[in-house]
């Protein structure tokens, strides 16, 4: 994700602006940045896939808790059955499904439908 900052440090100078990465810019550490990288790329495929956020605060909510039991599913096939690649990379996969649909529920939060 890239971000345009102005670079100038004088007012005498004309107002320069780069753009650069947003973890380069925040001084964030490469394993961070790999991590959200990856959870910007599932969040991106999210929007894409499925347009349309649930409007109401239950059934938003009840999205991100799906997410998060089926990365419990995959945590406690690694920690009670077979510790393998295959099964951590699933696990992967879920953590950034559910941190994507965490993202959508904070974007939408102050949009979400109440009791009426």
């Amino acid at each position: 994700m890239k971000v345009t900052v102005k670079t100038a440090q004088s007012p005498y100078e004309d107002d320069v602006r780069e753009e650069m990465d947003v973890c380069d810019w925040l001084n964030v550490n490469p394993d961070v940045k790999a991590v959200l990288d990856g959870v910007l790329a599932e969040y991106l495929n999210s929007v894409s896939r499925h347009p349309f956020f649930p409007s109401d605060v239950i059934h938003a909510v009840a999205k991100v808790t799906k997410d998060t039991g089926e990365l419990c599913k995959t945590a406690n096939d690694v920690f009670y059955y077979d510790d393998n690649v295959i099964d951590r990379i699933e696990m992967h996969v879920a953590a950034n499904r559910a941190a994507a649909s965490a993202i959508r529920l904070l974007m939408e939060i102050g949009n979400l439908r109440g009791r009426q």
